[in-house]
């Protein structure tokens, strides 16, 4: 099974620059995008379309694209002002569970301590259910996941913690699990390369982790994508 997240910037300009070529290329068996930018549904062809309900603003939104129908749907985490900006898809498949998720920016640092609390609590109702978690986490968990020295937003102590904690509580980083020394990004500012994106799996999963992998693609534009493709599901 193949799974990618992206954060697409965008839906609709990602298509005029080829998004919908890409995934017919790739064929993914799921699609995870954050930052949709669009309160319409897009659909794919041959794929089941999940879009999180967003009220207004021009940014955020998420959208879930898999070749396999979804047996529930969920996107609310259950905070307002989060679950309005469409940052969190819930879906159970038959085999595994899949989290799809655009964590709010650093600015805001009680919005995005919250968030990742609240997906925590849901996290510990499914714990002993195959789980997978992708998407802009918005935070560079270590020094080898950033290009250049940097100490703000998006890497601070208080923000990285966070990736800790969901490695505790037994989740692993597809991508560092086989590409342990890779110095490979999913977004470039101005001054410095980021790894913001991730999937994650919990330890149920991980003897069927085959490949993980950043790739890039012209609709992708300042973004990369993260892929991976596990065994028997």
């Amino acid at each position: 099974m193949k799974i990618i997240s992206i954060n697409i910037t965008g839906i609709n300009a990602g298509i005029k620059e080829g998004l919908k070529d890409f995934i017919h290329e790739e064929r993914p068996d799921v699609i995870c995008l954050q930052d949709i930018r669009t309160g319409n549904d897009i659909l794919m062809p041959n794929y089941e379309g999940y879009f999180s309900k967003q009220v207004g603003g021009r940014y955020n939104g998420t959208a879930t694209y898999s070749l396999k129908k979804a047996i529930n749907f969920d996107d609310e985490i259950k905070i307002d002002e989060i679950d309005n900006e469409g940052r969190f898809q819930f879906f159970e498949f038959e085999k595994f569970n899949l989290i799809n998720i655009h964590a709010p920016y650093g600015e805001d640092m009680r919005k995005k301590i919250a968030f990742f609390q609240s997906l925590f609590e849901f996290i510990s109702k499914k714990e002993k259910e195959n789980m997978i978690i992708c998407g802009d986490f918005k935070i560079a968990h270590k020094n080898i996941d950033i290009s250049d020295k940097y100490d703000g937003l998006g890497f601070s102590q208080q923000e990285r913690k966070i990736l800790d904690k969901l490695e505790e509580i037994g989740f692993i980083d597809c991508f560092r699990e086989l590409n342990p020394n890779s110095k490979e990004y999913t977004w470039d500012s101005r001054k410095n390369s980021f790894r913001f994106e991730y999937i994650f799996i919990n330890t149920a999963l991980r003897d069927k982790l085959k490949k993980a992998s950043i790739i890039e693609n012209e609709s992708f534009r300042d973004k990369r994508a993260v892929f991976i493709e596990l065994n028997d599901l």
